[in-house]
């Protein structure tokens, strides 16, 4: 049985992540994975140079509902 989020104890994050690739460095020619990550619906934003960083943010996120 599935829960209706809008009637019952359930919390619910929502997150976009956009990343894309560019140039780290041009003149060693090194490209790079970047991007951010929104919070829904606060709008908060946070940037990366690592996409690495991501799952701590999300995990940070999700301790701070508990």
């Amino acid at each position: 049985m599935l829960e209706d989020p809008e009637n019952s104890e359930v919390s619910i994050l929502s997150f976009i992540i956009r990343i894309w690739r560019e140039d780290a460095d041009i003149e060693k020619d090194e490209k790079g994975w970047r991007g951010h990550l929104t919070l829904i619906p606060r709008g908060e934003r946070q940037y990366f140079s690592d996409i690495k960083d991501i799952p701590a943010f999300i995990v940070a996120h999700l301790r701070a509902q508990q």
